[in-house]
């Protein structure tokens, strides 16, 4: 199911109770009605993938660039830090931002 998805541009994540939408163009009409019917076996889906490591590297960058924007909340930063690591488009613009924002190389 989140195959299909995917391959199509979609991407979605799992905050809590919540089911988020990341995508690069508008949801079809089709898609909402698909992603409300469906919502608990993608959350199920969703829940089940585990979180990929991210490089030393990318970690290094975003810790830093998390302390630059005066991000002290541990929970926050692990969270951060677990969204990374599942959502490449998220990994993409945090390392953009830090890139950008702080000159990183």
């Amino acid at each position: 199911m989140l195959a299909t998805l995917e391959a199509k541009g979609v991407r979605l994540f799992a905050d809590g109770e919540s089911l988020s939408v990341g995508t690069g163009k508008k949801l079809t009409d089709i898609q909402r009605k698909y992603l409300k019917a469906n919502k608990q076996q993608i959350m199920a889906e969703l829940q089940q993938r585990q979180p990929t490591e991210l490089s030393p590297e990318d970690q290094s960058t975003v810790l830093t660039w998390l302390a630059q924007i005066k991000e002290t909340s541990p929970a926050n930063i692990q969270h951060t830090l677990d969204i990374c690591a599942t959502n490449p488009d998220t990994l993409g613009y945090v390392l953009n931002q830090a890139k950008r924002t702080f000159n990183f190389q």
